[in-house]
Order: C-alpha cells, then sequence, then structure tokens
C-alpha cells in the first residue's frame, strides 16, 4: 500500500446531502482495481475510507462521493478538505473488486449498493463498460428516500448505450414515490 499526495480540485454537491470530491495526485498513480478505496490521512493520523468512483482507467484523478453531510464524520472530512489544498492518501484498499478477464461470458453480474456505496459501483459498472464486457449487469441501488439518489444522468447513460444493463432504484421509505 502507498502512501500518495493528492491536489483537492473540486468539491460539488451532487444531492442535498451528497458531495463529489475530485483528487488529482502529484505523481504517477498506482495500479488499482475497480471496487477498491482509500483512507484520507487526517490529522492525528486519523483515517477517512471512501470508495473510489473513478474506474482505474482513469489514471489522471480519482472521484469520492461523500455524503450525507448530516453526519458529523462526513462534516468534518468535508471540511478537512476544503481547508487543505492537498491531502495525504493510502491507496489502493480493500478486497472487493471486479476483474472482467476473469469473467465467464454467460456469467450475470450482480452488483447491490446502498447510500454512498454507489461510488464503488460507479467504478465497477464504467471499469466494464470500458472493457467492453457484454456479460448482462444489474445493478440495484438502494436509498432512504427517492431525494438521495444521484448521479442520474450517469445511470441514464449506462442503459441508453448498453443493452446489457439493468438498473433497480430501492426506495426504503414508505413516504417516497419512486
Amino acid at each position: 500500500m502507498n502512501v500518495v499526495r493528492f491536489s483537492v480540485k473540486s468539491i460539488s454537491k451532487l444531492s442535498e446531502s451528497i458531495f463529489s470530491v475530485i483528487l488529482e495526485p502529484e505523481c504517477s498513480l498506482g495500479e488499482f482495481k475497480a471496487g477498491q478505496y482509500l483512507d484520507i490521512i487526517l490529522p492525528g493520523n486519523k483515517k477517512a475510507s471512501f470508495s473510489i468512483a473513478t474506474p482505474p482507467e482513469c489514471r489522471n484523478r480519482i472521484e469520492l462521493n461523500i455524503g450525507p453531510v448530516n453526519i458529523r464524520y462526513s462534516s468534518k472530512v468535508l471540511e478537512y478538505l476544503t481547508e487543505n489544498e492537498q491531502v495525504e492518501v493510502e491507496f489502493p484498499k480493500g478486497h472487493c473488486f471486479l476483474e472482467h478477464e476473469s469473467l465467464a461470458d454467460d456469467k450475470q453480474i450482480l452488483l447491490l449498493a446502498g447510500g454512498t456505496g454507489f461510488s464503488q459501483i460507479t467504478s465497477i459498472v464504467e471499469h466494464l463498460i470500458g472493457n467492453q464486457v457484454k456479460n448482462p449487469i444489474s445493478v440495484y441501488w438502494g436509498v432512504s428516500s427517492k431525494e438521495d439518489f444521484y448521479k442520474e444522468d450517469i445511470i441514464e447513460g449506462w442503459l441508453r448505450r448498453n443493452s446489457n444493463i439493468n438498473f433497480v432504484p430501492v426506495v426504503s421509505s414508505a413516504n417516497s414515490s419512486s
């Protein structure tokens, strides 16, 4: 595992409570696999873990999806990233990933996400699309309310351009209509 210095390039809202953070490496980005995560090193050597939303083919930046902001942990990390132009990151981490080379052509891919865990699924799906994997892919994304969905434009693009992808939104709140 490497410690890599990143520049914080942008922080933008994806929804009312979810933010996109774009980090650019200051040196060559090492290898990582679709579905892995990283740790942002905070003051006092504390660490904040976030799934990587970009596929490994994207070598010049990493996107993180952070939220919900009403949770103190997320708010503190966003505050730290806003106040610091550069951050140190332990990267890559995790053993939950998908290697497209090992897939048999007839195997269906089932991907499940909850909340901002969708960032990990985004990395995997973008990686599969980029490598022209034609296996049937089903993505289930669970959220508390329909307002918690974000990146709808990316999902719509997947569905429009890839007949092998099926997306199922799952909303747990009885008050939400979806």
